[in-house]
């Protein structure tokens, strides 16, 4: 396992029944944040089976999404308010590449951004307690949704029938 990823546990007496069902897989998220209150908040709020990996950078954001293919994160946290206009451009590339996991930006983000970078959902400053968290569980239930397994059917006899 990497250095910098951390693995948690279940926090249930916080959120309930709704985390037991859900959690039943692990999360991987990737996060970028260049403030340290920032990062410690996405920390504490992250504590519901994630795998967490922080990034030093918008550079190796960019390499761990759309070059490693043995990693996959589904969750990006993004801290947009420090980034510069050229870290914007590079940060579009996990698109262009083919990532299509959801983005959860942090601070101010206008509508364009939040357009082109196909954002998933923006928190901007304060910050409250459990609402990352909550998304999370948001986005576990709308994945379950996604892909439940479908019905099987026994399978038809050796002999084929036609009609008509």
């Amino acid at each position: 396992m990497h250095p910098h990823v951390l693995a948690r546990r279940t926090r249930t007496k916080d959120l309930g029944e709704i985390t037991q069902v859900i959690s039943r897989s692990v999360a991987y998220v990737i996060v970028y944040s260049p403030t340290p209150e920032r990062k410690q908040w996405v920390e504490q709020e992250l504590t519901v089976d994630v795998t967490l990996q922080f990034v030093h950078d918008v550079g190796e954001l960019v390499s761990v999404l759309t070059e490693d293919s043995r990693t996959r994160p589904q969750l990006l946290v993004v801290d947009l308010d420090l980034l510069s206009a050229g870290e914007l451009f590079h940060l579009h590339k996990i698109r262009e590449h083919g990532w299509c996991g959801a983005l959860i930006a942090l601070g101010h983000v206008p509508p364009s951004l939040r357009t082109s970078l196909q954002i998933t959902r923006v928190f901007r400053p304060p910050f409250l307690e459990h609402a990352l968290a909550d998304e999370l569980v948001r986005y576990r239930c709308a994945t379950e949704e996604k892909t439940m397994p479908l019905p099987t059917f026994p399978e038809a006899s050796s002999e084929h029938r036609t009609f008509g």
